[in-house]
């Protein structure tokens, strides 16, 4: 029992929810101290769009039911830069 909970607390603390998807922009809640997740979860995203994430803003942190603090991250989604030759 112990285990089980203890998962699930590592789960949470992993979490983000998508806020909202706008064409090419994804916002992100996620753990403050967890933006990394948020980042892969944009990546994600932009790859069904043949693009790569590039981190526009992060908001400040803030007390949530989720999280004991998180923090709204957006993403735009951009063509890759070409290959240097």
């Amino acid at each position: 029992m112990r285990k089980t909970i203890a998962i699930a607390a590592l789960a949470l603390l992993g979490a983000c929810t998508v806020v909202e998807k706008t064409g090419e922009e994804i916002t992100i809640e996620h753990a403050a101290n967890q933006f990394f997740v948020a980042e892969a979860k944009a990546e994600d995203y932009c790859q069904t769009l043949g693009r790569k994430a590039q981190h526009v803003m992060t908001g400040p942190r803030q007390s949530s039911m989720l999280f004991v603090q998180s923090s709204v991250s957006v993403f735009r989604c951009v063509l890759p830069a070409p290959a240097k030759k």
